[in-house]
């Protein structure tokens, strides 16, 4: 499998296998190890080589809106809501929001739905991937549907999710995924680890050029415990200093990603920050929509 990801083709590829064999996969790992690298890379691949993907990849601003990580799950499957029975038609209707609706959602018509629609997009279709990024933050109506579909489907789709480990309280497995009833779908948790140094130094050199020392890019290698995303918030924060630290002085940048991007943003001019704060609140950024805010 072709999948430009540094130190990751192992993981990538032990991934692959268990879905491609039915087996459903969860992500393990800290926020900022390459988990949604990862997961974009084999939903990329799935998508290359004719699978027929689900996926939602919801953020922490869109928890309150109902159903809107279901919404991008089942939009592929639009084509076969007329087939429905009428309550779930309606409520799919509702979901997708391409119908009119009075009174409030059934949630069980909603599941029902969820369930009937998936049911027969594994049955028409050789290869179906349900892929969820960041499932901490669907929404509880979508997460409800969700569970509820696949607690009662007799054939999974692949099923593919990430997982953030490492904070307190921990982060409960998505979806119900280690907790089949049937006992059919044994759940592999594939740990995403710590890069190895050599791998960082790659990453960084990628990212930010040949502009480190090699002990520098050693210290940082080390100080970030492997985790890439914090090795080049850590690099961009040495860059930003007068002058390198030298060796026997402590890098002088904190050590918490948080602060470290807070940073990052805080150096940034009046109108880049606008441009990120509303490239936040895009499900999926895009040029066209930001251009659309007036931004340029």
């Amino acid at each position: 499998m072709d999948a430009a990801l540094v130190g990751r083709d192992a993981v990538v590829e032990r991934v692959w296998r268990a879905l491609t064999s039915g087996t459903p996969v969860l992500l393990d790992g800290p926020s900022g190890i390459g988990k949604t690298a990862l997961w974009r890379a084999v939903v990329a691949h799935a998508g290359r080589t004719g699978w027929r993907v689900l996926s939602a990849a919801p953020t922490e601003a869109e928890t309150a809106l109902p159903y809107a990580a279901l919404a991008d799950v089942l939009r592929p499957l639009a084509d076969a809501l007329p087939g429905l029975p009428a309550p779930q038609r309606a409520a799919a209707d509702m979901v997708l929001l391409t119908g009119e609706h009075d009174g409030a959602v059934d949630d069980r018509a909603v599941g029902a739905a969820t369930r009937t629609l998936l049911d027969a997009a594994v049955t028409g279709a050789p290869r179906v991937l349900l892929a969820v990024d960041d499932p901490q933050w669907l929404d509880p109506p979508s997460a409800r549907a969700l569970r509820f579909a696949l607690r009662r489907l007799s054939r999974w789709p692949a099923v593919l999710a990430t997982h953030r480990t490492g904070g307190s309280p921990p982060v409960p497995v998505p979806l119900g995924l280690d907790d089949d009833p049937t006992g059919r779908h044994p759940l592999l948790r594939a740990d995403v680890p710590p890069l190895p140094p050599a791998d960082l130094h790659r990453v960084l050199a990628a990212r930010l050029g040949g502009t480190l020392s090699r002990p520098l890019t050693d210290r940082l290698a080390r100080d970030a415990d492997g985790n890439p995303l914090l090795a080049i918030e850590l690099a961009r924060a040495v860059l930003r200093l007068p002058r390198p630290p030298a060796h026997d002085e402590d890098l002088p940048v904190p050590s918490s990603l948080r602060l470290l991007l807070a940073e990052t943003l805080r150096a940034l001019p009046g109108p880049s920050r606008d441009a990120v704060r509303l490239a936040a609140l895009l499900t999926v950024p895009a040029l066209r929509d930001l251009a659309a805010a007036g931004v340029p």
